[in-house]
């Protein structure tokens, strides 16, 4: 029984499902009040750690926000996720930020109680990204690329927020973050519900209109990043300190706040388009193979437990695993920046946010404009072998250089986030998309946990002071990020034997289709489809 929803115009779904996406990426903003969050609970950096990372388990753990999403519809799953960010924040803030419960003040349980607000990530996301690829089932790449874009930037938001309200506050103050955060997901996913939905038998074409509009909400995306660039790097420039950068930072918020408003006004003009060019009576996904070829080229109803009998989904998951190495960056920025004595974390972390923006826009984008040239698993493989060099060259930055590998490392995160969903759909079909997407981000969560907890603190803890519990100096993360490195190395080892077990299916999808246009859907008569070449 699925929700119904006021809308069947994929358009605003499409809108709805960047804000959406943009709620979800709130545990990315785990490096903006990491350092008040250490100095209130006097934790180690191992405690810290644990912290974060049972948090991306609580974000990524979201089989069960998939199987949900897939029984009862993505509008009642935003719904639930919002909830739950809203409760899990207020009870966040009411233990570290108060003084209301002094006896929870324990790093385990403040890491519970970030995994309970982490939680929601895992369904605004499935909410989000399941209608859109169904509602472009051409041009899946490109969309999910454009809606994870949105979710890189909420660190970037989370952290001027902080910078503009927060920054100059004393003690416990700085983390009244935390009840902002929770009122900020819930809302906006609160508004957005309504509006996501998958749209009765989409037509696989885009026409100019449509075009149109995702070429803005990529020209929008760019300049909102390129905005976001200038303003650090003045920030950063002027050694803006106290309340001239908060005053500075305040200003720059609203600006981006009104900037992001415009996505909200995509679909304009959109509903004459959608009735014309819907397609009635077919299902979508067999509108893009030629109908001999249809049950061969998609396994449209593969369940969950079905796609983990399968090398391919291993290859995924344990390409997905290693990706989750970027973690250590993402949630010790603020230790990696203070041990090689920099002083403008939080700087960093919007610096960082626009990496993992641009990473999922770039890659969701290139991999579908090259997916009759290049495979998508290959494009998995590149972004796993830069996160590998990233790790390399940060291992032996200083100060001054560390953004480059930071950014570099990000920047394929990102990418990954972008092409594996996308991979998923592809590969297992749309049938139980939540609940096998939800699965495969099992990887990340484990990666997480192990790479932070098991490795960066341990290794960070080894070195700190035993008074200040600081690491100062580069072989604080100099050896973490040499084992990251090398992990992200077998990511994309796996991710070309990925390649190899699915290259005569993606040969043979691509061939089939001579072109996809505004005219419909142009089919290679002449190709001869073996189903034993397909998985």
């Amino acid at each position: 029984m699925a929700v119904c929803t006021p809308t069947k115009n994929r358009w605003v779904t499409f809108s709805a499902g960047i804000y959406l996406l943009m709620a979800s990426g709130h545990p990315y903003g785990f490096g903006v009040f990491s350092e008040p969050l250490k100095e209130s609970l006097g934790c180690t950096q191992r405690q810290l750690n644990l912290i974060s990372s049972v948090g991306n388990l609580g974000a990524y753990i979201g089989v069960f926000a998939g199987l949900f999403c897939d029984r009862f519809g993505p509008s009642l799953t935003a719904i639930v996720g919002s909830l739950i960010a809203l409760v899990g924040y207020f009870l966040l803030w009411a233990v570290v930020a108060t003084d209301a419960f002094p006896k929870l003040r324990e790093p385990w349980i403040v890491a519970l109680l970030f995994a309970l607000a982490c939680q929601s990530a895992g369904w605004l996301d499935t909410a989000g990204i399941s209608s859109t690829l169904k509602n472009f089932p051409a041009h899946r790449g490109r969309v999910v690329g454009l809606l994870k874009t949105g979710l890189g930037l909420c660190s970037s938001v989370v952290a001027q927020i902080y910078l503009a309200v927060f920054s100059t506050r004393q003690g416990d103050g700085r983390l009244d973050i935390l009840f902002v955060i929770g009122l900020l997901v819930s809302v906006a996913a609160i508004f957005a519900s309504p509006f996501v939905a998958a749209v009765p038998n989409p037509s696989p074409t885009l026409s100019k209109g449509g075009k149109r509009r995702l070429a803005i909400t990529t020209v929008l995306f760019l300049t909102i990043c390129t905005y976001l660039g200038i303003a650090t790097f003045l920030e950063t420039r002027w050694a803006m300190e106290g309340s001239h950068l908060q005053n500075f930072s305040t200003v720059f918020s609203w600006v981006m706040m009104v900037s992001l408003a415009v996505f909200a006004f995509l679909p304009i003009g959109s509903s004459q388009e959608h009735k014309s060019g819907e397609i009635l009576g077919t299902d979508a996904t067999s509108l893009l193979l030629p109908p001999a070829a249809t049950q061969s080229l998609y396994m449209t109803d593969v369940t969950c437990t079905e796609m983990l009998c399968k090398v391919e989904a291993w290859c995924i998951i344990f390409s997905f695993f290693c990706a989750a190495s970027a973690l250590i960056v993402v949630n010790n920025i603020a230790q990696l920046a203070g041990a090689l004595s920099n002083r403008h974390a939080n700087l960093l972390i919007i610096f960082i946010g626009i990496a993992n923006a641009l990473g999922r826009m770039g890659f969701g984008y290139i991999s579908d404009k090259m997916k009759g040239v290049v495979a998508r698993p290959l494009f998995l493989a590149l972004v796993l072998g830069v996160m590998s060099l990233g790790h390399l060259q940060l291992a032996f930055a200083g100060a001054d250089t560390m953004m480059v590998g930071m950014m570099v490392v990000v920047l394929g995160f990102g990418g990954s986030w972008a092409l594996v969903p996308t991979l998923v759909s592809e590969i297992f079909g749309f049938t139980h998309f939540g609940a096998n997407y939800q699965m495969v981000a099992l990887g990340p969560a484990a990666g997480g946990f192990a790479m932070s907890v098991g490795l960066a603190s341990y290794i960070y803890d080894e070195y700190a002071d035993p008074v200040t519990l600081e690491c100062l100096g580069g072989e604080c993360f100099h050896n973490t990020l040499l084992v990251a490195s090398g992990v992200a190395a077998a990511g994309c080892l796996a991710s070309v034997l990925l390649w190899v077990r699915t290259r005569a299916f993606f040969n043979n999808k691509h061939a089939a289709v001579v072109q996809v246009g505004e005219e419909g859907v142009a089919w290679n008569d002449d190709l001869e489809v073996d189903p034993a070449v397909f998985i």
